[in-house]
C-alpha cells in the first residue's frame, strides 16, 4: 500500500503534532508491511507558524540568516545586489533562508527565477513569507514593506538589519505609503546601505545607525578590453524606465526631442525597460528594452558616444558600469549630484534639468572627442581605484554583520 501524507496547513492539528508523531499514530492502525512506502510530503504552500522553531546556540561562523525579499524582477539591479549578498554569505558558510513576498508562486518557482536571472542559489532555502520568520541569528529587511515583517518577528531574531538601497519614501507622493516607508528608518535596525549617500542621509535625518558599502562593479564584464567599439555611427544611449519615477523618463524624452532637432544624424537608443512605447516618442529612436545578458549591456555601453542615466536619489550601478566600458555619462545637475561621482565633475557631465538647455549642452559636446575621452577615462580610473569587486562587497557586508554581533557597532 502506498500512502502519501501531505502536511499542508498550520490550522490542521496534524501539522502541530509533527510528521513523526503522525506516522507513529498511522502505524498503530496499519500492518507494518503495509507501511513500507509511506511518504511524507511537506507542502510548498505550508503556512510557517513557527511551530518548527528550535532553539540553537549562535555559531558566528555559521549564522542562521533570514532575508526578507520582494518578488524577484527580471533585470532589477536592486535584486541583483540583494542576491549577490545572499550568495556571498552562503559561500562564507552561513545558513541562509530567503522569505519572499508579493507573489503566490511556489518556492521552487521563485528560486528558479533567481537562479536564472541573478545568481546560483544552491543550498539556499526559499520560503513564502506568511507572517512568521523562524528563529534567526540575523534577519535582513530589503524593502520598506519587508522591514515591518522583520519588526513583527523580533521575538525570533537576535540581530535585525535593514539593507537600504535608496530613500524609498521618495518613490511616492507625500501620502500614507511615503510616511509608512519613512517610519521604517525609525525602527532601530542596523542599516547596511548601498553607497555613502544613503548612509549619510539616514544618519543625519533620522539619527539612524547606518554604514555603507561602495557599489561593486563587475570589471570582468564591464571593461573596454573585452568589449571593443564596433559601431561606426554616433549614438546616444538613454536608460529609459517610464515605470520608475526617480529615473525622470519624461525629462529625458523632452531633452532628446530637442536634441534630435539639432542633430538628427545622431542615433538615439533607449534601453532598460519593456514599457517604452517607441511609436509614441516624438523622435526616431531604437528601443532595446531589457537586454538579455550583462555582456549585452557592456557591448551597448562600449559602443555609445554618450550615456544618459538620471538618478534623483541614490544612483544605480549603471553610470559606473558605463564608465568602466569607456562611455561618458550625463546626469542631472541637482543639489548634491556631484557627490555621487566622488565630488568631481571631471568624471561626469552634469547638465541642466531644463530639457532645452540640456539638449544644447549635449549638442555642444557630442563632437568633442577629446573631452568625451577625458571624461570617460577619468571616470573609469576612479571606479577601478575606489570601487570594490563583487567579492569585496560581500566581505564588507559580512564584516558589518559580524562586527555588530561582536562589538555592538557596525563596520566603519
Amino acid at each position: 500500500m502506498y500512502v502519501s501524507l501531505n502536511v499542508c496547513n498550520s490550522k490542521c492539528s496534524f501539522n502541530k503534532l509533527g510528521a513523526k508523531t503522525i506516522l507513529d499514530r498511522i502505524r498503530g492502525r496499519f500492518r507494518k508491511e503495509d507501511l513500507s512506502q509511506v511518504v511524507v510530503e511537506p507542502s510548498c504552500e505550508e503556512i510557517d507558524d513557527g511551530s518548527d522553531d528550535q532553539d540553537f546556540e549562535m555559531d558566528i561562523s555559521h549564522l542562521h540568516i533570514s532575508f526578507v525579499v520582494p518578488e524577484p524582477i527580471k533585470g532589477s539591479g536592486g535584486h541583483r545586489n540583494i542576491y549577490r549578498a545572499v550568495k556571498f554569505l552562503r559561500d562564507d558558510g552561513h545558513l541562509i533562508t530567503v522569505y519572499y513576498t508579493q507573489t503566490s508562486e511556489s518556492p521552487e518557482t521563485v528560486k528558479k527565477k533567481v537562479n536564472d536571472w541573478f545568481y546560483d542559489m544552491h543550498d539556499v532555502e526559499f520560503r513564502k513569507y506568511t507572517g512568521r520568520i523562524r528563529k534567526s541569528d540575523v534577519a535582513i529587511a530589503t524593502w520598506w514593506e519587508t522591514a515591518y515583517a522583520v519588526n513583527n518577528n523580533l521575538d525570533n531574531i537576535r540581530y535585525p538589519f535593514y539593507f537600504v538601497q535608496d530613500f524609498e519614501p521618495s518613490f511616492y507622493p507625500v501620502c500614507s505609503s511615503y510616511i509608512l516607508a519613512e517610519n521604517t528608518y525609525r525602527l532601530g535596525f542596523s542599516h547596511i546601505c548601498s553607497g555613502q549617500w544613503c548612509s549619510d542621509f539616514l544618519q543625519k535625518k533620522y539619527n539612524a545607525e547606518a554604514d555603507f558599502f561602495q557599489f561593486p562593479v563587475n570589471t570582468g564584464v564591464y571593461n573596454s578590453v573585452n568589449h571593443k567599439r564596433t559601431k561606426q555611427n554616433k549614438n546616444i544611449i538613454f536608460f529609459a524606465k517610464p515605470e520608475m519615477n526617480r529615473r525622470c523618463y519624461e525629462i529625458g524624452v523632452m531633452a532628446l526631442e530637442e536634441f534630435h532637432k539639432i542633430r538628427p544624424d545622431v542615433e538615439i537608443i533607449l534601453w532598460g525597460s519593456n514599457n517604452v512605447d517607441v511609436k509614441s516618442l516624438p523622435f526616431k529612436a531604437t528601443s532595446l528594452g531589457l537586454l538579455p545578458t550583462i555582456d549585452d549591456l557592456a557591448d551597448l555601453y562600449a559602443n555609445a558616444d554618450i550615456g544618459i542615466v538620471f538618478s534623483t536619489t541614490n544612483p544605480s550601478l549603471v553610470p559606473y558600469e558605463m564608465l568602466c566600458c569607456g562611455c561618458p555619462v550625463v546626469d542631472l545637475d541637482l543639489d548634491g549630484a556631484v557627490f555621487k561621482y566622488g565630488g568631481s565633475e571631471d568624471r561626469v557631465f552634469l547638465f541642466s534639468p531644463e530639457p532645452k538647455k540640456m539638449a544644447m549642452q549635449i549638442a555642444d559636446v557630442i563632437d568633442n572627442e577629446k573631452l568625451l575621452s577625458e571624461k570617460a577615462a577619468s571616470g573609469r580610473e576612479w571606479v577601478l581605484r575606489d570601487f570594490p569587486t563583487e567579492e569585496e562587497m560581500g566581505r564588507m557586508i559580512c564584516d558589518m554583520i559580524l562586527n555588530k554581533i561582536k562589538t555592538g557597532q557596525l563596520y566603519h
